[in-house]
């Protein structure tokens, strides 16, 4: 199956309904940038996810992040008119949910 690329198609593959990610934010040490690439089927099925970038305090969250992913169906990119299989990055920028970033009681 050949994977076009973002520039190679008119319209993106998107995510067919908000990504749940709670389990992630739990997960999540510092808010530095998060990038997956996903390989996105004819039929929106994500068939491979990807972690590209993540510090090694995030690489956890990063795998519970393409786990996400690939339960996660997407609306196909289109080329010329017709639904295609396409890759692309994502990046996510988290902030970490824990209570060590709130300010000090005196």
């Amino acid at each position: 199956m050949r994977f076009y690329a973002s520039t190679e198609v008119d319209r993106q593959a998107l995510p067919a309904s908000t990504l749940e990610l709670l389990d992630v934010t739990a997960l999540v040490a510092n808010s530095s940038p998060i990038t997956l690439r996903v390989y996105i089927a004819v039929d929106g099925a994500v068939v491979r996810a990807e972690i590209v970038r993540a510090s090694d305090d995030n690489r956890a969250a990063a795998a519970r992040l393409a786990l996400i992913l690939m339960e996660t169906r997407f609306v196909p990119a289109k080329r010329l008119g017709a639904d295609v299989a396409a890759v692309r990055e994502l990046e996510f920028q988290i902030e970490p949910s824990n209570e060590s970033d709130l300010p000090a009681s005196s």
